[in-house]
């Protein structure tokens, strides 16, 4: 198993910045993006979708930025992958996708071995937070 890009910066985008949970400072992404070296306009899309969910808060201007709006303990990697993409291994775990269906769903030899993995990783991204990484 791999993470996506948006996970992967998205959890160095939010390690940067847990402390200004406690600080209440706004931290420029432009700064964090330098420190990394990764990208900025991607790091602001990404930082524009933690916002929309809940994770972080913006505020313009000279002393904006972002900040954390959630407590790092309390939040999961499992809150992190779901803002980008649905957290189940395989189409056929997934009930989002609507229209998706398996054409070997019934007789699938792997499925619920995948059923119970599936349950296993989502357990450690429930548990894990991003205070813990």
């Amino acid at each position: 198993m791999r993470f996506t890009k948006k996970i992967d910066y998205g959890l160095v985008l939010l390690s940067d910045i847990q402390d200004s949970f406690f600080t209440k400072k706004f931290v420029s992404i432009l700064s964090v993006a330098h420190k990394h070296n990764l990208p900025y306009a991607f790091l602001e899309k990404l930082a524009l979708s933690f916002s929309k969910a809940g994770i972080m808060e913006a505020r313009r201007g000279c002393n904006g930025g972002y900040r954390l709006k959630k407590d790092p303990k309390k939040i999961t990697i499992e809150d992190v992958v779901s803002v980008f993409e649905e957290p189940k291994m395989t189409d056929c775990l997934s009930f989002a996708k609507k229209g998706t269906r398996c054409l070997f769903l019934k007789t699938c030899p792997t499925r619920n071995g995948f059923i119970r993995l599936d349950g296993k990783i989502n357990d450690i991204f429930r548990k894990t937070t991003l205070a813990s990484l």
